[in-house]
């Protein structure tokens, strides 16, 4: 198996796997090609794996066993850097990597991680949430599944999540957010760019970031479309989740906001008083004011605004793929967690059970 990829410095990396008959790694070779274009490595790689194959067998060379500490190292940079992960992706892994698995992992062989050695983690988690868990045990099994493609390890161990009951997502229903666009609007302790911050994430279903990295460029007037390309997160600005664009169509009432609040003091939509673009301790504190002027729960944060999109979306008949869509999800899973306020649509399911059967009944007497 041959594997040509760009080499960090420049050029490109061939990855050489020969195995022997029983499936295991009988030569591993990795190394810069030592000429230029792809097309040419890929070349140069067939002529080296020819060689290779023409080479007398050996005797498979044990595996080096190195601890999870060591392993880290090379996990940083071949992984977390070469695949240019998210800047908070990569501060996850680094995060519970130094507070959890250097501690209760860093010493033990990567070999010698299993079940059970997962399971003692667990253990060690027993304050934490069933989610937060799940996605602690996930970065993880990341790791594991880069040691098993680096020629590590044979296999990963087998990692069960934890079940537990997922609760419906909080939205604002129809009522309840009008008031709060009512409430954003009462200049006395808010402003327009409080109103704006409210239609932004329950009109157009932008995260906070991606609200940060909202520039007037990116506002296509001409189709009444947001052109959604970046996000920020902690002053780095970086892709949007799924590193694709996004478009999402205005509601009138969002165009007319822009409009007014339209200004070209700076690139970016939002920003501070003092002229400075908008940080997300701003947004939280416009997002609190917002909720005490309109008398509801305050804690600040701003994706109920999201998840207020996408129900009144589904809620008005919008489809779950089209939802999917407007709001960027990578999988149609995630997006299920509306579909049960689908409107009538339980309703209409059984209705057509009870009429299907209705219909061969009168089938049934009229043939009698």
């Amino acid at each position: 198996m041959i594997k040509v990829r760009k080499y960090r410095t420049g050029g490109y990396e061939v990855d050489i796997i020969i195995k022997n008959a029983n499936g295991t790694i009988r030569i591993r070779e990795r190394r810069k090609a030592p000429v230029s274009g792809k097309t040419a490595a890929e070349r140069w790689a067939l002529e080296r794996e020819s060689f290779l194959l023409a080479a007398p067998a050996m005797e498979e060379p044990e595996k080096k066993q190195r601890t999870l500490n060591e392993f880290w190292d090379d996990f940083k940079v071949g992984y977390l850097e070469a695949e240019r992960l998210s800047p908070s992706h990569q501060l996850n892994f680094e995060r519970y990597y130094e507070k959890l698995f250097r501690k209760e992992l860093g010493s033990t062989l990567v070999r010698d991680i299993d079940a059970k050695a997962i399971v003692k983690l667990k253990s060690t988690l027993s304050d934490k949430g069933p989610k937060t868990t799940n996605n602690i045990l996930g970065y993880l099994r990341s790791m594991l599944n880069r040691a098993k493609e680096w020629g590590e390890i044979d296999h990963v161990p087998t990692f069960k999540p934890i079940k537990y009951q997922r609760d419906e997502m909080e939205f604002y229903d129809f009522d309840a957010f009008n008031e709060l666009v009512a409430a954003a609007k009462d200049t006395r302790r808010c402003g327009l760019d409080h109103v704006l911050i409210v239609l932004l994430g329950g009109r157009g279903g932008l995260r906070a970031g991606e609200m940060l990295g909202l520039e007037w460029n990116d506002i296509d007037w001409a189709r009444n479309e947001l052109v959604l390309r970046r996000s920020i997160w902690k002053d780095v600005t970086k892709s949007l989740k799924g590193k694709k664009t996004r478009r999402v169509p205005m509601t009138p009432d969002l165009v007319e906001v822009l409009k007014e609040y339209r200004h070209l003091r700076s690139p970016r939509v939002l920003i501070q008083a003092d002229q400075t673009p908008a940080t997300l301790e701003w947004l939280n504190g416009c997002m609190e004011r917002i909720q005490r002027k309109a008398e509801r729960a305050v804690d600040g944060k701003l994706h109920i605004l999201r998840h207020t999109y996408a129900s009144h979306l589904v809620m008005r008949g919008v489809t779950l793929k089209v939802v999917q869509e407007l709001l960027g999800h990578e999988s149609i899973t995630t997006t299920m967690a509306y579909a049960h306020l689908a409107p009538s649509a339980k309703t209409e399911a059984v209705a057509m059970l009870f009429h299907g059967d209705l219909v061969e009944t009168k089938e049934k007497r009229k043939s009698a």
